[in-house]
């Protein structure tokens, strides 16, 4: 068997599992289900109310310093992760989550500062509990946007761990919008999410309710130009999106009045991880505040935060991880690195080193090393 055969796969499956920190499940924690479909609900009914019409007007996010904005939110992600090109090694997830996203405005209009934190949050995998996510999903961290609500950065609390800043990331993702920044009702413009980056087309609609005018925005997502979140360059792996995600602005507010997000993303390559997401966020209340007290907290945030820019990846978003990591312990189970070198010197020797059945030992085997490290030195010796 040739060592540049033997590596490549390995090298390929290494690529997956180094980014994977193993983390405890929720272990024997009561199971609690996170009810959705209320807000969506409330979300539609309202644009069932919309009718078309409204003058061109320029579309701004106009937030007072100190002003905070409270959405009653929900979503439903499902992933399927495959370690074995279609074998079915792999799992199914559900995550849940609910609460009160919490949305405070401390400088602006350009830029823009929010401080973001969530209240009430509820996040459960399976109708488990994450603890550490809805503990930790209450510190407050900051996004820079433009006044067209683009992305510049983004300050997350040093003590706000890896975990739940991808969360966060990924939240935001989902629900983030940009507006134009010219009188065009259609453009483009680079962006990033929970999977990597992509090009967003963007299109407007005007419409009226009770003669208000609102906004509605679509976005619309195209293939992924480098897949940062999994560690796999783009040449290597094809990532693709369907679906789109909708807000409806109040015009003359100058507020998301809801967003309504439903988006599906497959990445292929050395593994295969398909995705849906069913959020929505609706506009509960509006409470005004002090400037002079915003621009201290802001200081107060900033002192004791780590700043990413709008473009710095993100970290494998932590359902990903917890189905990956899943999937990697039942597929090293009951399988050594003896046994699993004699099998591949076996399909080597006849001729089958690129059958899918070679692929699975290869996926064992790689799982195997990144659940017992010291596997990798036997592993060597044999080869």
């Amino acid at each position: 068997m040739k060592r540049a055969r033997i590596l490549l796969p390995v090298a390929c499956a290494a690529v997956l599992v180094a980014g994977l920190v193993w983390r405890q499940g929720p272990g024997d924690a009561a199971r609690r289900a996170v009810a959705v479909g209320q807000v969506r609900d409330e979300v539609r009914r309202f644009d069932a109310a919309l009718l078309p019409g409204g003058a061109p007007s320029p579309l701004t996010l106009r937030l007072a310093p100190g002003e905070s904005i409270l959405y009653r939110y929900e979503s439903e992600t499902r992933i399927a992760v495959d370690l074995g090109r279609g074998s079915g090694t792999g799992r199914d997830t559900t995550r849940r989550v609910s609460g009160m996203l919490v949305i405070t405005s401390y400088a602006g209009p350009e830029p823009l500062v929010l401080g973001v934190r969530l209240e009430g949050l509820q996040v459960s995998y399976e109708g488990v509990p994450d603890a550490d996510i809805e503990r930790n999903g209450g510190l407050e961290w900051l996004l820079v946007l433009s006044s067209s609500g683009r992305l510049r950065e983004t300050w997350f609390p040093r003590e706000m761990g890896t975990t739940t800043r991808a969360f966060a990331r990924s939240l935001v993702s989902h629900v983030a919008l940009a507006l134009p920044e010219s009188a065009s009702d259609r453009w483009e413009t680079e962006e990033i999410d929970a999977t990597g980056r992509f090009v967003a087309r963007y299109a407007v609609d005007r419409l009226v309710a009770d003669g208000r005018p609102f906004a509605r925005v679509t976005r619309e997502k195209s293939a992924y130009s480098e897949l940062l979140a999994i560690g796999v360059p783009a040449r290597e792996a094809h990532g693709e999106a369907s679906g789109a995600t909708r807000g409806l602005l109040d015009v003359e507010a100058g507020c998301w009045r809801s967003v309504d997000v439903e988006e599906e993303t497959r990445v292929t390559g050395c593994l295969d991880v398909r995705s849906s997401v069913r959020a929505a966020a609706v506009l509960s209340s509006r409470r005004t505040g002090d400037a002079t007290s915003a621009a201290k907290r802001l200081g107060e945030i900033r002192a004791s935060a780590d700043r990413l820019g709008p473009l710095d990846p993100i970290p494998l978003d932590s359902l990903v991880r917890e189905v990956a990591e899943r999937s990697l312990r039942e597929m090293a189970s009951g399988q050594s690195v003896e046994g699993l070198t004699a099998e591949l010197t076996r399909f080597a020797a006849a001729g089958q080193g690129d059958s899918a059945e070679a692929y699975q030992a290869w996926s064992r085997l790689a799982a195997l090393f990144s659940i017992d490290p010291s596997s990798v030195a036997r592993a060597r010796a044999l080869l």
